[in-house]
C-alpha cells in the first residue's frame, strides 16, 4: 500500500456539511475524520492510500456526497502498482 495522501475539506459556510458518504473506488483505500459532519468553519481531513491488486497504473475517483450544493464532489486519484504491491 501507498503511503497515504491527504485531502482537505473545508466548510466555509455558516450551517455543517453532514456527509451521506466518502468513497474511494477499487485500488484505493480511504479514511476520514469527517463523519457525521463538520461544523461551520471548519474542516476535516481524508487519507486516501493506492491498495493496487496487480502491477502498473491504477485510476479512481473519491467521493464525497453531502448537503452542499455542488454535491458530490470527485477528485480524481492515479496509484502505481508494483507487484501486486501499492506504490
Amino acid at each position: 500500500m501507498s503511503a497515504p495522501q491527504t485531502v482537505t475539506v473545508t466548510n466555509l459556510g455558516l450551517a455543517p456539511v453532514k456527509f451521506s458518504g466518502i468513497s474511494a473506488s477499487s485500488g484505493f483505500v480511504e479514511t476520514d475524520n469527517c463523519t457525521p459532519s463538520v461544523g461551520a468553519n471548519s474542516s476535516c481531513t481524508i487519507s486516501v492510500s493506492s491498495s493496487p491488486t496487480q502491477a502498473g497504473p491504477v485510476s479512481g475517483t473519491l467521493t464525497v456526497t453531502d448537503n452542499a450544493t455542488n454535491s458530490p464532489q470527485v477528485v480524481d486519484l492515479s496509484g502505481k502498482g508494483n507487484n501486486g504491491k501499492g506504490h
